[in-house]
């Protein structure tokens, strides 16, 4: 998994009941830290000899797409099941969805596309980097030019726009 997807992964575990979630320290970490701080870091690893209570494996690849409903946000089910579901309200972003790689996502299914009038599409980047690349790949105009409201990068913030 790319690092983005991991920080996904490890951010979302806390919604379905675990305390926390990391992923092992690997070259993938080793490449993407590289040049990213002037600070030592020392990887944590676990014990050659770590017993583990319980361990869980799941393929991703069989996961289809997921949602929650706008009041509902913990109630995550495959989209398939919410087909008579009115949508009103599309939140994308934050720490969990609001990757570079998310939004091109996105804007790849919406270049030439209105949001739906009965709609209100939020983009939130997931931080001040992948909003400003996400601003010289063209993404943010895409996003614009389809009726989405834009926001400025922040990490929580559907509770704040489900109020809205």
């Amino acid at each position: 998994m790319s690092v983005g997807e991991r920080c996904t992964l490890s951010m979302l575990s806390s919604e379905t009941g675990a305390t926390a979630a990391m992923c092992a320290y690997d070259a993938v970490t080793r490449r993407y830290l590289t040049g990213r701080t002037m600070s030592r870091f020392q990887p944590i690893v676990p014990d050659k000899d770590a017993e583990y209570r319980q361990s869980y494996q799941i393929n991703i690849d069989q996961l289809t797409p997921q949602a929650a409903p706008y009041d509902k946000i913990g109630e995550v089910r495959p989209v398939a099941e919410l087909h008579d579901l009115p949508v009103q309200h599309i939140f994308l972003g934050g720490c969990t969805c609001g990757r570079f790689e998310d939004l091109r996502a996105a804007a790849e299914i919406l270049r030439g596309h209105q949001v739906h009038e009965g709609c209100r599409l939020f983009i939130v980047p997931g931080s001040r980097s992948v909003f400003l690349e996400a601003l010289k790949k063209g993404l943010i105009r895409v996003f614009v030019e389809a009726g989405a409201i834009v926001d400025h990068p922040e990490c929580d913030r559907p509770a704040r726009t489900r109020s809205g």
